[in-house]
């Protein structure tokens, strides 16, 4: 069976036993429930990238990606002899260590910062960078009983239990959603210990070790 969202709604509309329980409330649950597991926790799968090109005597990068919840990292990635990761700071922290206009410097950048909706590096540089934003996404909206959701189908349950707990919420089942509400919580940390970054990072080094070891 094909896992998108028609199939979720089939699934919580058997456990509700009631077929004829709106798709499009259904189609909100599911968001909702997206929502609910991605601004909790953060999964490698959820990790996207975007360029940007500077030019010189320009610190703005510009837009944002419409799918940006949190950056995870800015890279200096072009011209190679720049390659760096740059250091984070808070817009507070950049006004308190560069707050004169007289020592705005241009250079090779070393730190960034976000400030009204986009990102700002320093110092200025001072010639033609390229940058890499290594950032988590938010969900993509599901509209259509094809779209597939974000979350892994080895974890759908986690979506039709999420589904389901607001269904008997809108019901007035509130005793029932609670139990509900236990047994997603742990599904949803086994979905963290198995797609966390840290956990994904560790699996990958552990397997390049016994590579190495049987080498």
């Amino acid at each position: 069976m094909a896992y998108n969202l028609g199939t979720v709604i089939t699934k919580v509309q058997n456990k509700l036993d009631d077929s004829g329980f709106s798709s499009t409330i259904l189609t909100d649950f599911a968001n909702d429930t997206q929502r609910e597991v991605f601004n909790s926790k953060f999964f490698q799968f959820m990790e996207a990238t975007a360029n940007f090109t500077l030019t010189p005597g320009s610190s703005d990068i510009g837009t944002l990606p419409t799918d940006l919840q949190l950056p995870i990292n800015l890279r200096v990635t072009s011209p190679s002899s720049m390659a760096m990761v740059l250091e984070p700071l808070s817009a507070d922290k950049y006004d308190e260590l560069y707050n004169s206009n007289a020592i705005l410097a241009q250079g090779t950048p070393i730190q960034w910062y976000p400030y009204a909706n986009t990102i700002n590096v320093y110092p200025i540089p001072n010639s033609a960078i390229t940058l890499t934003l290594r950032y988590y996404k938010v969900p993509t909206e599901l509209t259509n009983t094809t779209d597939v959701p974000e979350i892994p189908v080895e974890f759908q349950e986690i979506l039709v239990l999420g589904m389901y707990k607001r269904a008997l919420e809108y019901n007035d089942s509130f005793d029932q959603s609670a139990y509900i509400t236990v047994k997603m919580d742990k599904l949803l940390e086994d979905m963290a210990r198995r797609y966390s970054p840290l956990s994904s990072a560790v699996t990958r080094m552990s397997i390049n070790r016994r590579q190495t070891r049987n080498s």
